[in-house]
């Protein structure tokens, strides 16, 4: 089994920030990092992909799809949190709506959310063309997913539940046999 973990923005630009300071590329690089080490010595391929610091979302999808494809992965997973104020809370997951297998691996990981994270469910979302997420999405050939386990405003969720996010991740990983 080849996972694809992938590091949503990059170290230039690191999408959204917590109330603690820490942007997405930092906590998601952090979660990568474990999964790889978690997943070492076992018969899971685990490799962790990180966009290149350039400006154009376009050209860092280009790249970092490039590297993905030729590992060839049986899934592909970008992490990220979600921007908002200390009020919003939830969990989603994004997939291209195209793909039943997509929506499959969606749904799982859905489910492992729901069980570890005591947050609302936002549900699984298709995403097609035009849509946040779409050019990942279907540059991947593998199917791939889209995390979002929190908002970064819940400062006290993030600090509770570290552990139960990255224990996620891994769950989902080990349902693949």
């Amino acid at each position: 089994m080849k996972v694809a973990i992938c590091v949503g923005h990059n170290a230039k630009y690191q999408g959204a920030i917590s109330e603690s300071g820490v942007t997405e590329y930092i906590f998601n690089s952090a979660i990568a990092n474990l999964l790889c080490y978690h997943f070492r010595d076992t018969d899971y391929k685990v490799k962790q992909f990180h966009r290149p610091p350039i400006k154009s979302y376009r050209k860092q999808i280009k790249a970092l799809a490039k590297e993905v494809n030729k590992f060839n992965p049986d899934v592909a997973i970008e992490l990220h949190f979600n921007a908002g104020n200390s009020k919003a809370r939830g969990h989603e997951v994004l997939y291209l709506g195209s793909s039943e297998i997509g929506l499959k691996y969606a749904k799982k990981l859905d489910d492992i959310f729901n069980s570890l994270l005591p947050n609302k469910d936002r549900g699984v979302k298709p995403i097609y063309k035009g849509g946040r997420g779409y050019r990942f999405l279907s540059e991947i050939y593998s199917p791939t997913l889209i995390a979002e386990p929190f908002f970064a405003g819940n400062l006290g969720f993030i600090n509770e539940n570290f552990g139960n996010i990255l224990n996620s991740y891994i769950k989902f990983i080990q349902t693949f046999k």
